[in-house]
């Protein structure tokens, strides 16, 4: 993708790398190989348990190797919906396209589960980006984050669990015991280290207060049915111009985002083929 695809057009695409999952020191050393050729983009699991695989609150540390390289690195881990194997269904014979409209959730959860995860104030240069999820929910998940965190929290500064102990004894599914209480922000977690990509979201948009102006990113999604093309273009420009977007919104929304945060140089002209 990069050596061949990526450099026949280059300042056109940003080249995504695939790590082995299997095995965390090999993937640091595969990030730090593909960093050195200027990749800054990393193809995760939104949740590594279907695979067999521990969750990024894994308790031992599993993948701190590969938090650890991305944070020295600058590349930014991208989850996107499905990558973790399993297609949650809203039940066993709910319409395919009922399943389709409720994707944006599996995208909360994932977001949710970094933001408490505790992993950002320890590899403070860490990104996460979730594909495909759109933006509208982020308002109201960061809402209700905030609502429970200011409600509940006090039964896990407790110790008390709320998920069974597992064979080894220990009770998962708890905030790290050195999570700071006392100046954890939701909020500004989020804007601090978490992208959100959308296709077509006229909620999102107007609410671009909320998702915050430097923390979204329009896709296309081509080839796959539920792509904008061969509109892409034209229906940004809309939308932002419906939304009453200021110029540099609208340069960070299509452009400055994604090449800030990739550190990507666009090519000026469009190369010829």
């Amino acid at each position: 993708m990069n050596d061949e695809w990526c450099a026949a057009a280059p300042g056109h695409y940003i080249p995504l790398m695939l790590i082995p999952l299997w095995d965390p020191v090999l993937a640091a050393k595969e990030i730090e190989r593909m960093a050195d050729k200027g990749v800054r983009a990393m193809a995760f699991s939104e949740n590594p348990s279907p695979l067999g695989l521990p969750d990024i609150h894994d308790p031992n540390g599993y993948w701190d190797p590969v938090w650890a390289t991305c944070n020295d690195t600058g590349v930014i881990v991208c989850m996107h919906i499905g990558l973790s194997s399993v297609m949650p269904k809203v039940s066993d014979n709910a319409p395919f396209v009922a399943n389709m409209a409720r994707g944006a959730s599996r995208t909360a959860g994932t977001m949710l589960a970094w933001l408490f995860s505790g992993l950002f104030p320890r590899f403070p240069n860490l990104k996460i980006s979730l594909a495909e999820g759109n933006i509208g929910w982020i308002p109201y998940f960061l809402e209700r984050a905030e609502y429970v965190w200011e409600r509940q929290r006090y039964w896990n500064e407790r110790g008390q669990s709320f998920t069974a102990q597992t064979a080894d004894g220990k009770a998962h599914g708890q905030l790290a015991t050195d999570f700071d209480y006392e100046v954890f922000d939701i909020r500004q977690t989020y804007l601090d280290y978490v992208y959100g990509c959308f296709l077509d979201d006229k909620a999102g948009l107007k609410m671009i207060d909320e998702v915050g102006e430097n923390n979204i990113m329009v896709e296309t999604d081509y080839p796959h049915s539920d792509t904008t093309w061969p509109d892409s273009q034209k229906l940004m420009n809309d939308r932002v111009a419906a939304v009453g977007l200021s110029e540099e919104q609208i340069h960070k929304v299509l452009r400055g985002n994604a090449e800030r945060s990739f550190q990507f140089t666009p090519a000026a002209i469009p190369t010829e083929f």
